[in-house]
Formats: C-alpha cells, structure tokens, sequence
C-alpha cells in the first residue's frame, strides 16, 4: 500500500484531508480518556477520605476501653531521688506517699593483690575456681595450664556467664602494678561474691576470698541493698527498681533524700492525657468532614462542582458518623456528647468542645464519662461499626474505589478498540485516496494522449487547407 507522504500527485490535498479525517475519527478517544479522568479523580477522592477516616479510626480506638479513661499519672518532688510508673492495667490506684530513699543498690567489686606480670602464669597447672554467691548459689571456672595468667582468667570470665565481669587495672607501682578486678553485674547482696575457693593452692593464693576472714583478694567496693521507706514503712531491694513495692507501681531509685522531710509521691487519674485523646478524636473528625466538604462541596458563584458533588458515598460518611456521634449511650450518668460539653454546630456538621465543662465531668464523672464513650453500646461501638461499614471490606468506600476502577478497565478496553476501528477506517481511506491518486494520474495521462492526438489532427487539416 502505499504511504500516506506519497499522495498529492494529482494536485488535491489528499495529506490535509487525511489529517483532518483522523482529528474526527479520533473525537471519541477525547470523550473516553475525561471519562477516565473523571473516574482516576474519584478514586484519588476517595482515597483522601479514607485516609482522614482512617486516621478518626486511630483516635476513636484511643478510647475504645475505660481503661482510656483510668489512666494514672506519678509525680515525683524530687526526681533526682526517685521517679515512678504506673504501667497500663497494672491495678494502682490514686493516691500520695511520702518517700525516704536510705541506700541504694550497687555492685561489688573485688581486687586482687599487685602483681609483677599479668603475661606470667600464676599456676604451673590448671585448676578450678568455685565462686559462691550471697544468695547460696555456686559458679565454677575450669582453668587450663596453659590459662592461668591474669590475662588468661581475665578472658575466661568474661567469656563465661558467672554474674560478674572481670578487668586488668595498673596501680602505678613500679613492681606491682597489675591487679585482677571482679564486678558483679546485679546490684544487691545476694548477687556478691561471697567466697573464691580453688582447687590448686597457687591459684588460691592469689584468688582466694572468704567475706569473713582477711583473704589473697579484698573487696574494694561493698554490694549495697537498696533500702527504702514508704510512708514510714522499710523496704528491701537488690535491685533500685522495685516493681509493686507499692501496688501497681515500678519505683525507680535515683538517690538519697532526707530522712527528716521524705519527698512526695503523688499518684492521680491521668485527666491530661484522657483529655488529650478526646481533643484529638474530635480534631479528627473535623478534619474528616472537612475533607469530604471540600471534595463534594459546590461553587455557585462560578458554577463549579467539585469531584464528589452529589456523590452519594461522601454524603454517606457524613450522614453515618454524625449518626453514630448522635446516638444514646444506653449506661452511665451521660447519655450523648452535648452532655459531657462536646456538642455539634449547626452549620456545618462539626464538633465542638466546651472545655470546662468537659474537665468538671473528667474530675467528677470519669467512669461515667467513659461508659459514654467504651461502655457497652457506646459512641465508640457505634462509630466502629460506621466505619466498618463505610471502609471495611465490604464497605461503601471500597466498593466505590472498586467500582471506579472497574470502569477505568472498561473505558480503557472501549479505548482500545475504538484505536483499533480508527486505525483500519484510517486505512481504507488512505487506500481509497491512493486509488483515486492513480486514477487521476491515468486521466491525466488519457488526457495528455487526446490533446496529443487532436493537435495532429488540427495540423494535418491545416496542411490540407494550404494545398
């Protein structure tokens, strides 16, 4: 077939015509690619609104229990004497203690006496080095002959598990210098090392230690117990953090304080965090409506619509969630949102705190206040089961997603075949212009043979009409 660059022979813009062809054939593949337009800018829509609904999901689940609501909150007056937690649903409950941090806790460490080289062998053999602990417990050391140096122990302690560690330190002397430290790792007394036995004498000699007797090794740093009075009663820790010491609460010991004027520690409902969490669940929600307002909203100045106007999934989730928020809670002193300060404007649909009377119902109607909202039959249960109806598997949301996908696959498959019917409509008529390329090239050509043929015809009569 020939191409389309070489038609025009016959002196008619067949190329022009051609082009001007294909813009109208090709008209219907404009109409279907704003059709999918429409269809990619719903679904980034929803997209948005389901991101926002999303994110009023995380807050609404903040409030999901009443133990949202039964928080608790520690306050040291001295931090750097002790600090306090009360871990979620850990069974504390409000109240003040005076505290009097004695001791803390610490490590013990042992030192062995100097000696001239921490490369040299202590023992021509090896040996076994049995550590009993405060608490009664044994740990022993299998030593080598070939490992019996400062450096050597060093190393195997510290490769071993014994509950201590072991390091090499230089006390300057110009003979002996080099001295083995044993640390435990645990605070407390029943984590020291109470007795160092061996069964070679020569590691003994320098190893050895008995807590009750003057031994080879001298402890150079007491293991301590921490000892701690709440309100005027003593507590003993190995450790300086004593979990449930006080019901509920992780006390942490930092250091000591005055016997005579011990320090507060206060323990109360945690208001500011549970307000916190309502703020946020009402932000929250705005900001959704919001984003559904701007995607569905309508400028009737300029007569303009926007992606979602008149769409009946975005007034769904609106209609749906103010629905729940409006709903009766069936227990509790408050029944709906208005009543605990939290109520609705009139001209667009959001929420809106009145904060004072909020913090009076926190202060003196927590529970009920938290029946409101995670009680059985709540505004929490009734916003989950909107939003699983409007984002769930099944929800409105994802069908529509859904849907507007499928119709992008549709429209891209009606696109394809109208490419396909343009391109061999486009063929024809390049066919047929082709043809009528050569048939006019014929006719000019029969054309150029008559006047040919009627010039020598006028020729000849003129010759005769000279004779």
């Amino acid at each position: 077939m020939a191409s389309i660059s070489s038609l025009g022979l016959s002196g008619l813009p067949l190329n022009d015509l051609l082009a001007d062809l294909r813009k109208v054939e090709e008209a219907p593949l404009g109409l279907l690619e704003q059709r999918q337009a429409v269809q990619q800018s719903k679904i980034s829509a929803y997209g948005k609104i389901t991101n926002a609904l999303e994110v009023f999901e995380a807050a609404a689940n903040n409030l999901s229990s009443e133990q949202a609501f039964t928080g608790l909150k520690t306050t040291s007056s001295n931090e750097s004497a002790f600090t306090a937690t009360a871990p979620k649903d850990s069974g504390a409950v409000p109240g003040s203690y005076q505290v009097h941090v004695e001791t803390l806790a610490s490590t013990q460490s042992l030192a062995t006496a100097g000696q001239a080289s921490r490369e040299d062998a202590l023992s021509a053999s090896g040996g076994t080095l049995t550590f009993t602990l405060g608490d009664g417990s044994t740990q022993t050391l299998e030593l080598t002959a070939g490992q019996t140096s400062l450096e050597d122990i060093r190393a195997a302690i510290n490769d071993a598990d014994l509950g201590f560690t072991a390091t090499l330190l230089n006390n300057g002397s110009d003979t002996t210098p080099h001295q083995l430290v044993f640390s435990t790792t645990e605070t407390g007394t029943d984590a020291r090392v109470a007795q160092i036995t061996s069964d070679n004498a020569d590691l003994s000699n320098v190893l050895g230690y008995d807590e009750a007797v003057a031994s080879p090794m001298s402890q150079v740093a007491e293991a301590n117990d921490a000892k701690v009075h709440v309100n005027g009663i003593e507590l003993v820790s190995g450790s300086n953090t004593l979990d449930d010491a006080i019901e509920g609460l992780s006390l942490e010991l930092k250091g000591t304080n005055s016997a005579v004027s011990p320090d507060t520690l206060t323990v109360a409902h945690n208001t500011e965090a549970t307000r916190k969490n309502i703020d946020s669940f009402v932000s929250s929600y705005n900001d959704l409506l919001r984003t559904v307002r701007d995607l569905s909203s309508y400028d009737a100045e300029n007569n303009e619509a926007s992606v979602l106007t008149g769409d009946i999934v975005a007034r769904s989730v609106q209609s749906r969630l103010s629905a729940a928020l409006n709903s009766v809670a069936p227990d509790g002193e408050f029944g709906m949102l208005w009543e605990i300060g939290i109520s609705t404007r009139v001209s667009d649909g959001s929420l809106q705190v009145e904060g004072d009377k909020l913090n009076d119902a926190l202060a003196n109607n927590r529970m009920d206040v938290a029946k409101l909202f995670s009680g059985e039959g709540g505004l929490i249960s009734q916003v989950q089961t909107a939003i699983e109806g409007l984002n769930g598997s099944r929800g409105l949301l994802t069908n529509a997603t859904e849907g507007a996908q499928s119709t992008i696959s549709t429209i891209q498959d009606q696109y394809e075949r109208t490419q396909d019917r343009i391109e061999q409509k486009m063929a024809s008529y390049q066919k047929q212009f082709v043809d009528l390329e050569k048939y006019m090239s014929e006719m000019d050509g029969i054309g150029s043979y008559l006047t040919s043929q009627l010039g020598m015809l006028e020729n000849l009569s003129a010759s005769n009409r000279e004779k």
